[in-house]
């Protein structure tokens, strides 16, 4: 649980250490426990074997591997200093008890995750309580057993250690609902329990899935808010999941007097439990009879491959249900709300949806929302009452595409862009008055009866109408020719770029991982080189330039750190050098990109490279870094970064312009270091007396001098 380091008090140590007392885990446990290689716990335990504070020993075997006292193993680490995680203790006492002989893995997350939530509601210390004491506070806590008791009963006699540990993960996250949070790997708020998604650290085989990344449960928490009219704030939601929509929509109300949600009957116990653990008001209902009159709906049908006429028949039954003056959002893939139908059935099923006059807005969402679907797109509905003083024949659907502006180039929501969003959809929710009132940013009104009559997708009319292109009366081509005037008049290399007028065109631009998807970029991972395989360059033979992340970001330069070339056959015999022409990047600890014009170098992890294959559609591999090196400071997708096509006539003349260019930068850099490197050594050498400036060696004036 990687969670802000604190120190933790004696008493939270203490509960810790009586966690770790009698669980074993093996050596790879605490290697990715420690966020390390599993050859390097290898190496702790070679290493350290006969110094003052050895590794510690196996206490027994499993079979042919090695187990190890969690304690012994804990406190070595913390004493040590060693590996990469802050909360190494928690963490391995998690693993242990997940590898232990006591609970199954599934049970030990539900028993935790009931703790917790029996702890949050009480505010209990529960490692203080015996067994008897803590399943009498559950079944107060949870007296209808909804969500938590039976969990804690079926722990048994692993109920001790497990109380205990619950009272390390809530004092480690500050509350007991932010280490459930924790524990389930559902927010970016809350710490993971992973050190990636592929290998968490209770190993569950049946990991909690997450309908939406945070990013859009933090869209449609702001949304709701802003489309919910009644009171108390309730919320509903037919198919509620993890409960990961419905935990972000209430946890934006907190100040609001015990927000509720309503869950049907057959909703998951789990669920149940961390909306609890929220302190939220729960309650059952038959979903078939209608939501209650005071909810917001709100729902997720995210479901990997659900085919679209089922996603459109869930969306039927629930505007089926709404009540008079109710509102429901509705995510789903974009294949279903907005695209052009494909089968007579889907569009059959969507016709008669529309029909409703209940679709009020659906607006094309960015890509990405769905985690481990970076694709998939996604659209949204507002659900409400057609306004009953607008003729059928004129009543509207608002249609928007957001899909371009909603996120920055760092992939975090745009406020602006955001509150510009939400002001058009509650505007949509009103009279034909206000909505002749308001200025829409994003929506175009699309008549329901052209949308029916044209038979296509939704989307077609949200697309914004291209902006005017603007000539720049040559303004561009006269500052071109200055800068080149000005650079031929240095002592430098001559750029010999030429350079007209031309005819202003609409830019176009393509995503990374869009090119990539069709061919015409492909991305090289890096390798792990050991930095002991990388030295100094020398300009010896057989030397093979290193580019890594520093080269990248400008701490080295490029050229400076070399790897020999029988080393990597013989360490690294599936290393690859690049192509000249290689565009190497990188987007820790920021995006930074550069091409490699001589090719013939090794990358080192966590560089990648992205090779131009198809450069006839106007791919230009020095466009390319500079688009990669232009992103935001905190941008990470690199599949989503943007880049500048140039017209295909132009590529090769626009290649071989800019790679000039670059040759011209690289000698002004040379410079800079060297002259930077004469004022230290002139102010180095006057300071000590061993220099004297102004006189050449003969005691003469130097030119220029006297």
């Amino acid at each position: 649980m990687t969670t802000t380091t604190v120190d933790q008090a004696p008493a939270t140590q203490a509960v810790l250490q009586q966690v770790l007392a009698g669980l074993h885990v093996s050596l790879l446990d605490v290697a990715e426990t420690a966020h390390v290689q599993r050859p390097v716990v290898s190496v702790w335990r070679r290493r350290y074997a006969g110094g003052h504070d050895p590794f510690p020993s196996p206490v027994r075997q499993r079979g042919q591997q090695p187990l190890f006292s969690a304690a012994e193993v804990a406190s070595w680490v913390q004493r040590n200093g060693r590996g990469n995680n802050p909360e190494f203790a928690i963490d391995l006492a998690l693993r242990g008890v997940s590898h232990d002989d006591g609970a199954a893995h599934l049970s030990l997350l539900s028993a935790l995750t009931a703790l917790l939530r029996v702890k949050a509601a009480a505010g209990a210390a529960l490692a203080a309580l015996t067994p008897a004491e803590i399943l009498d506070l559950a079944d107060d806590v949870d007296p209808d057993d909804a969500d938590s008791f039976t969990e804690i009963e079926a722990a048994g006699q692993d109920i001790t250690r497990l109380a205990a540990l619950a009272d390390v993960l809530a004092d480690s996250a500050y509350t007991p609902a932010a280490a459930l949070e924790s524990l389930l790997g559902a927010t970016t708020a809350a710490a993971s329990l992973a050190r990636d998604a592929t290998r968490p650290v209770l190993d569950l085989a049946e990991p909690v899935p997450a309908t939406l990344t945070p990013v859009a449960l933090e869209l449609t928490a702001a949304i709701a808010a802003a489309l919910h009219t009644g009171e108390p704030f309730t919320v509903a939601d037919p198919d509620p999941g993890c409960g990961d929509l419905l935990t972000a929509v209430l946890g934006g109300q907190e100040h609001l007097e015990v927000p509720g949600a309503v869950l049907p009957a057959n909703a998951d116990r789990m669920t149940r439990r961390r909306l609890a653990a929220y302190g939220h008001h729960v309650r059952s209902r038959d979903l078939d009879q209608g939501f209650g009159a005071d909810a917001l709906v709100v729902t997720a049908l995210t479901g990997q491959h659900l085919p679209e006429q089922v996603v459109l028949e869930r969306i039927e039954d629930v505007a089926m249900r709404l009540a008079p003056g109710q509102r429901a959002l509705v995510l789903g893939p974009a294949r279903a709300l907005l695209d052009a139908a494909e089968g007579r059935e889907v569009e059959s099923v969507r016709s008669q949806l529309l029909r409703t006059d209940k679709v009020r807005a659906a607006v094309l969402l960015p890509a990405g929302l769905v985690p481990e679907r970076s694709r998939e797109r996604l659209a949204l509905w507002v659900l409400g009452d057609a306004h009953p003083q607008v003729p059928i024949r004129k009543r509207w659907i608002l249609v928007a595409d957001v899909s371009e502006e909603l996120l920055t180039p760092s992939g975090l929501l745009d406020e602006t862009a955001v509150s510009d969003l939400i002001t058009d959809l509650v505007a949509a929710m009103g009279t034909a008055a206000q909505v002749g009132a308001h200025a829409f940013r994003f929506a175009r009104f699309t008549l329901t009866s052209a949308i029916l009559a044209s038979g296509g997708g939704l989307i077609a009319s949200a697309r914004p109408v291209p902006r005017s292109v603007r000539e720049d009366d040559g303004a561009a081509s006269a500052h071109a020719q200055e800068l080149l005037r000005a650079l031929a008049a240095e002592p430098q290399r001559e750029v010999r770029l030429s350079t007209r007028r031309g005819t202003a065109v609409a830019p176009r631009t393509a995503r990374i991982g869009e090119l990539t998807d069709k061919g015409v970029l492909r991305r090289l991972p890096g390798h792990r080189i050991d930095p002991a395989d990388v030295r100094a360059a020398t300009g010896a033979a057989g030397e093979v330039p290193v580019i890594g992340e520093a080269e990248l970001t400008g701490g080295l330069a490029p050229g400076s750190r070399v790897a020999g070339r029988l080393e990597l056959e013989a360490c690294y015999p599936a290393h690859r050098l690049t192509e000249p022409g290689d565009v190497v990047f990188t987007v820790t600890p920021r995006p930074a990109a550069m091409v490699d014009a001589d090719g013939f170098s090794v990358v080192a992890y966590p560089a990648q490279v992205l090779r131009v294959q198809r450069p006839e559609v106007g791919l230009v591999g020095e466009v390319l870094a500079r688009d990669v090196a232009g992103q935001d400071a905190a941008a990470r997708r690199w599949r989503d970064f943007p880049v500048r096509l140039v017209p295909p006539a132009q590529a090769s003349a626009v290649a071989a312009g800019l790679a000039q260019v670059r040759r011209a930068q690289e000698e002004l850099a040379e410079r800079a270091a060297r002259l930077e490197e004469l004022a230290a050594t002139v102010a180095a050498g006057a300071a000590t007396g061993v220099l004297v400036v102004g006189e050449d060696e003969g005691g003469a004036p130097a030119p220029g001098e006297g």
